[in-house]
């Protein structure tokens, strides 16, 4: 195999009938959809050039009409040509002027089918000699290469072996011998003149017009007379040509010539339409079909003509593919102009194979969009059976988002879903399909239907408990609770330790509906109970316990149960009472007061204040002593804002505990309830005696913390009392600074202005010591708003603020401190400042004018 070469397309029409010489195949020449009749065969002369220099033999297959043509090639020559159509001899026999017409159709009707029977009863009978009958088939096969030559590429091969046609040996016995180099040169010259002239023909099914029929009778040549006067605007080019009853070749090059001389043209895409509607009306449906496909070529724009092209390739056999395409084609056209014809089309095209998921899609929404929803709901489970068909059951599961919008029978929906994604193993959508199918089977009753929903379900997962459970409870509801439970216990087993902890109590409390003897299962149900925190299973379980021991009188399991219960759910008031009773009963006090304290305590975390208010004076008053319930009864007290009893609990708690010894329990019960409270001074006076008492080294702190609460709710004279304390608790080496600036403000605030004076003189002197300046000063500044008129603080304030740097605030006090000691008539230390201010001041004049004034009893003045 040399090479092959892909042709664009094959003649037009494909099939005619044999019998009949008027109804010829395409002849020579005319291809539907090539480009131009010029274009050469690429590599075919070389080819034929090679064997007829080298004298070489083979087979040469040249492909017409998708149909196979052998030519026999024997040392430079063609002694053979084979796998053309029936008839052809005969026609042939025409062309080369052997037979009339008539006579070759007389001969058609009569004469065998097969072109090598046909042939051996010519010559047998003489009708023709041998020497025409090799005419004509030169004839022929110079006309199959004319097609190579000059109207479009073929597919061509070289053949391993020869063909064993009876045809072929026929030809080579009555001595068929075609010259390949004289063969080519003809051949070349044929293409040079027709390549010559301006020819427009491109398809068999142009439409040749009388473009100035005036000018026919003056046309000389014979060829092109018989041609124009063939041309009636009817017949497309390869008719013209066939009627002609001339040699393809002579016809194609006659009427090429007539179009280069504009005597004829050729009919636009609207003409060429047009001509095609004509056709189909008339039944000419094989005309119709190609004038169809020339003028879609030529531009011509319709959906409905493309629309009947499509129906016309759709009746016929091996057009299917063609026919598809252009259905599908035509439907996107006439969407927005026809869309019930549109509708149509996408069925069509989808029959024949072309797009059927676009199709059947696009048809639900032209559908929709008419308000037929029927249509469109069987549009799309015709693709959802499409896709099923072709083994594509992914794809078709996931077209039921698109079904689901148009089907309204939810139960179909939702059965043929769970079918198909059980079937390709997608088993959370199946069991999410069956699930809710066995909601609304259930819903409607549907009782036979719903127990094989439930056996898909069990069939996939034999483990859905849940499943199971709804399946058990339908049997129970039919009268079979023993197929019941076996249905729940087969489920726990196949779920084994990954059950979901609420489903398996579900599972074993049904269980225990329908088989109340089964002693395992209400063990395993008191564990469960006891295990989790479901507190309303628990408490129901618990509770079915405790009433089960007290009628048996079993003190002991009556306990642990009623100690389960209470443990699991502390709001059990009744429980807890009956618990507490018992083990008062047993001496066990500390157990007792636990649980007292437990169910208080979640009393309290409920928000019920005042119901754990009641619990716990009912507490206490069983066990008075117990300082914990007093604390809780402090807390609760203190929400309801009963802050009398709250105190009185307090208080009570602290001294049980000191009077039982117990001074860190003392202070743990006022520490605990000081936030509580808040700044109650009450309690920390208590706790501070009780820290003084003992030693306690977080007294300074707890003093500290009682001065400011005293402070806050005006115990000036407790807070003063407290900020002494504080500062003589504080240890050798502390800071008594702030405890010190404490007490100060206690002094002031109590009305002890004699005392504040002197502990802020002292504590003055105490941070100048430190380098403590800027303490010192922002104290004195603060004291004197307290005390503008106490000299001493205005003295040391002068000093200060001299010694800081602070000129004219220093200055301002001294004249002030002057000032005040000349109302106090305290002249002679007045005077001794001025030698401080003119030291400052170093302005002679200024002091001598202020020591003037001084003398003379004059207001002293800047």
């Amino acid at each position: 195999m040399t090479n092959r070469h892909a042709t664009t397309n094959s003649y037009a029409p494909s099939k005619m009938p044999t019998r009949h010489i008027g109804a010829a195949p395409t002849p020579s020449g005319l291809s539907p959809v090539s480009s131009s009749w010029s274009h050469s065969a690429i590599g075919l002369p070389d080819v034929l050039q090679s064997y007829a220099q080298n004298r070489r033999s083979g087979t040469l297959v040249v492909y017409r009409a998708r149909q196979p043509h052998f030519l026999g090639l024997r040392q430079g020559h063609i002694v053979f040509l084979t796998g053309i159509p029936a008839g052809s001899l005969l026609r042939a026999l025409v062309w080369t002027g052997s037979l009339t017409v008539d006579k070759a159709n007389a001969l058609a009707a009569k004469l065998p089918q097969d072109d090598a029977e046909a042939a051996r009863e010519i010559l047998d009978e003489e009708l023709v000699s041998a020497a025409a009958v090799i005419d004509a088939l030169s004839c022929l096969v110079e006309e199959t290469f004319h097609e190579a030559f000059i109207e479009q590429s073929p597919e061509w091969d070289l053949a391993a072996e020869e063909p064993q046609d009876d045809w072929a040996r026929v030809q080579e016995h009555i001595g068929l011998s075609i010259g390949i180099s004289s063969l080519l040169m003809e051949l070349m010259r044929h293409r040079d003149e027709y390549q010559a002239l301006s020819s427009p023909l491109g398809d068999p099914y142009d439409l040749p017009l009388l473009a100035r029929p005036q000018q026919v009778a003056d046309i000389s040549d014979e060829d092109q007379l018989r041609i124009a006067h063939l041309v009636d605007g009817q017949r497309p080019a390869w008719r013209v040509i066939i009627d002609s009853w001339m040699v393809p070749s002579r016809g194609r090059m006659g009427l090429a010539y007539l179009l280069d001389s504009n005597i004829v043209t050729l009919a636009d895409g609207d003409q060429v339409l047009a001509r095609a509607h004509q056709c189909r009306q008339s039944g000419m449906d094989e005309d119709a079909i190609g004038f169809y496909r020339r003028a879609f070529a030529l531009g011509a724009e319709q959906p409905a003509a493309r629309y009947e092209l499509a129906l016309l390739l759709a009746g016929q056999e091996g057009s299917e593919r063609e026919a598809a395409a252009a259905f599908f084609e035509s439907a996107s056209e006439l969407e927005a102009i026809n869309p019930e014809q549109a509708i149509q089309a996408y069925r069509q095209a989808c029959r024949l194979g072309s797009e059927p998921r676009v199709c059947r899609r696009r048809e639900a929404i032209l559908a929709e969009q008419l308000g037929r929803r029927e249509d469109a709901r069987r549009a799309m489970w015709e693709l959802v059976e499409h896709l099923e068909k072709d083994g594509e059951f992914s794809e078709a599961l996931r077209c039921f988002s698109e079904v689901e919008p148009y089907e309204t029978d939810r139960l179909l929906l939702l059965s043929r879903q769970g079918d198909l994604a059980q079937r390709v193993g997608d088993y959370p959508k199946a069991l999410t399909c069956w699930d809710e199918l066995e909601h609304l089977l259930d819903h409607d009753q549907q009782s036979e239907a719903l127990a094989k929903v439930h056996s898909r379900i069990l069939a996939i997962d034999p483990g859905r408990c849940d499943t199971a459970l709804y399946h058990a409870r339908h049997v129970a509801r039919q009268g079979n609770g023993e197929a019941a439970a076996e249905i729940i216990r087969a489920a726990l087993a196949a779920a084994g330790a990954q059950i979901d902890p609420d489903l398996a109590i579900d599972c074993h409390e049904f269980l225990a509906e329908v088989d109340a003897q089964d002693a395992e299962n209400r063990q395993w149900l008191a564990r469960s109970y006891r295990s989790r925190e479901d507190r309303q299973g628990a408490v129901r379980q618990l509770r079915m316990l405790v009433e089960s021991h007290r009628e048996a009188g079993n003190r002991q399991g009556l306990i642990d149960a009623l100690r389960e219960l209470v443990e699991l759910d502390p709001l059990q008031h009744a429980a807890a009472r009956s618990l507490s009773r018992l083990y008062d009963e047993d001496g066990m006090v500390e157990a007792s007061l636990g649980i007292w304290r437990q169910t208080i305590d979640a009393t309290l975390a409920k928000g019920e204040a005042q119901l754990a208010v009641d619990l716990g004076e009912e507490a206490v008053g069983i066990h008075p002593l117990a300082v914990p319930l007093r604390l809780l009864l402090v807390k609760g007290a203190n929400r309801l804002g009963h802050k009398d009893t709250a105190i009185r609990h307090c208080l009570a708690a602290a001294q049980l505990a000191r009077l039982a010894g117990k001074h860190l329990l003392a202070k743990q019960c006022l520490q605990q309830a000081l936030p509580v409270l808040g700044d109650d001074v009450g309690v920390y006076a208590e706790l501070v005696d009780l820290l003084a008492q003992s030693a306690d080294e977080e007294l300074p702190a707890c003093l500290a913390a009682a001065c400011e609460a005293a402070l806050k709710t005006g115990n000036y004279g407790l807070a003063a009392r407290w900020a002494e304390s504080w500062v003589q608790a504080l240890p050798a080496g502390v800071d008594q600074i702030p405890a010190r600036q404490r007490l100060i403000q206690a002094y002031i605030r109590s009305g002890q202005h004699v005392q504040a004076q002197a502990t802020a003189e002292h504590l003055v002197d105490d941070l100048l010591t430190q380098q403590r300046r800027d303490e010192a000063l922002a104290l004195l500044q603060g004291l004197m708003g307290h005390y503008p008129r106490s000299s001493n603080l205005l003295t040391i304030l002068a000093r200060c603020q001299r010694d800081a740097g602070q000129k004219r605030p220093a200055i301002q006090s001294f004249l002030s401190l002057i000032q005040l000691l000349q109302q106090e008539d305290r002249i002679k230390e007045a005077e001794a400042l001025l030698h401080e201010l003119e030291r400052l001041l170093a302005d002679g004049e200024v002091v001598a004018r202020l020591r003037r004034q001084l003398a003379n009893g004059e207001a002293v003045s800047w």
